[in-house]
């Protein structure tokens, strides 16, 4: 919806500079580290936010009781958070960022048809045909990249400039 909007942009930009960082002969260490200095500074800036909004209204209502009583479940949210900054990481670096995004909407369409045809919740026709369109041409991606014949980089390069010493012997 509206709310999804203006995080797109900055997480596709960062999808894009953790690509280019892969590819450009950086190891995957290095996106991973840069998360790892980042980690202290988005913390901080969220725990702050949370102190001036999130905890008033959390005791007030008495709800810490909850973080104690089913930690567990606040520990495993965490985990998974993780784990998809890292399965993310590692898509980009074996596909594109372009692949994350196609794959991000494909889940979202993917979970409303889901919701609609198993839980019964309401999508008008035009809203399903849509979804399944979106589906369709994620499909039709995957399709293309599969069979898509990949030229060799050092054989690309030869192609489009002519090796040095074949310049200077005349070949």
């Amino acid at each position: 919806g509206a709310e999804a909007r203006p995080r797109a942009a900055p997480r596709g930009t960062r999808h894009t500079r953790e690509e280019t960082a892969t590819t450009r002969g950086r190891s995957a260490a290095d996106g991973v580290g840069r998360r790892y200095l980042m980690a202290p500074v988005c913390t901080a800036w969220m725990w702050g936010l949370a102190m001036f909004i999130e905890v008033p209204r959390l005791l007030e209502r008495g709800d810490q009781r909850v973080l104690a009583e089913r930690w567990y479940v606040f520990l495993g949210a965490a985990v998974l958070g993780f784990a998809v900054n890292v399965a993310s990481f590692l898509v980009i670096k074996r596909t594109s960022s372009v692949m994350v995004k196609i794959l991000g909407t494909a889940r979202n369409a993917g979970l409303v048809l889901l919701s609609a045809l198993v839980m019964g919740e309401e999508v008008t026709a035009q809203q399903a045909a849509g979804y399944a369109l979106c589906l369709g041409f994620f499909g039709a991606y995957n399709y293309y990249k599969m069979t898509e014949k990949h030229v060799p980089v050092s054989h690309a390069k030869e192609e489009i400039m002519p090796l040095k010493a074949d310049v200077e012997v005349g070949k």
